[in-house]
């Protein structure tokens, strides 16, 4: 069974509005950022915003040295 099924099979929900953020929670949470993205070089957005944040951190490093 696919894990998204297996997430919400364990629950019963009382409104397909339940259900629904159930799965947007899970799309959201788990999926997207492990799916790669061709904008994003083909890189995952998780990926992505590591690769970002360090070559944000080295550009504030090197504009503060002497």
């Amino acid at each position: 069974m696919p894990p998204e099924r297996e997430a919400l099979a364990r629950h019963r929900f009382g409104l397909q509005a339940e259900a629904r953020m159930a799965v947007f929670s899970y799309i959201a949470d788990f999926y997207k950022p492990l799916r790669r993205n061709r904008a994003l070089g083909y890189r995952s957005s998780a990926v992505h915003e590591q690769k970002t944040a360090s070559e944000l951190a080295i550009e504030t490093q090197l504009r503060q040295a002497p």
